[in-house]
């Protein structure tokens, strides 16, 4: 019986660990510290702290609540529950978006999110993530220009229950370049506002 409980709470513990700190960790993180080869070795590092203090249950009780505390803050950012405050930086990225597909010979309006930084078309999601090293050097899916493009697709344009908002909308045959237009053009309008309203 205690052997069934002991394998019972490590079970749980690890699909917890697994959850919180090790993929929401990578998710907020900006790439390269986004690869597969980064989550592996923060998997393990997870794991190993669990594990290496074990014997000592008050330390251990400290170390993986810390660790779920650390993960549960960033599911709740990632997940737009605790907004990013916007700054003048997600301003620029969604400007050079804007400029990537100011035309709509340099649109490809497939669902892929294989980005090449030289190509000449581009998807909504990859002219976003060329502005973003063009800007910054490095991409990070969840900053808040991202996640205000993604807010006024779900706000202007509902229901259409899209796997991933940016793909989605891009591919959707009903949507024109118009409505590519319109998205960057509200999307800068409420970074301004929020960038406004932080300022006060």
């Amino acid at each position: 019986m205690r052997l069934l409980v002991r394998t019972a709470y490590w079970l749980v513990l690890i699909s917890a660990l697994s959850f919180f700190p090790v993929l929401q960790v990578s998710d907020a993180m900006p790439e390269p510290f986004d690869s597969v080869w980064f989550l592996f070795l923060w998997a393990i590092a997870v794991l190993a702290i669990a594990i290496a203090t074990a014997r000592y249950p008050s330390i251990h009780v400290v170390a993986v609540s810390l660790l779920i505390l650390i993960g549960s803050f960033l599911f709740l950012r990632n997940q737009g529950y605790l907004p990013e405050r916007p700054n003048g930086v997600d301003r620029s990225i969604l400007q050079h978006a804007r400029e990537l597909l100011s035309d709509e010979q340099h649109w490809d309006r497939s669902d892929s999110r294989e980005c090449k930084r030289s190509s000449s078309r581009v998807t909504l999601y990859c002219a976003l993530y060329q502005a973003s090293y063009q800007v910054t050097g490095t991409f990070r899916s969840r900053r808040p220009s991202l996640q205000v493009v993604r807010q006024m697709i779900e706000e202007r344009w509902p229901n259409r229950n899209y796997q991933h908002r940016l793909a989605g909308f891009n591919a959707d045959q009903q949507v024109t370049f118009a409505d590519l237009q319109q998205l960057l053009g509200i999307s800068l309008s409420e970074i301004d506002a929020r960038i406004a309203r932080d300022s006060h």
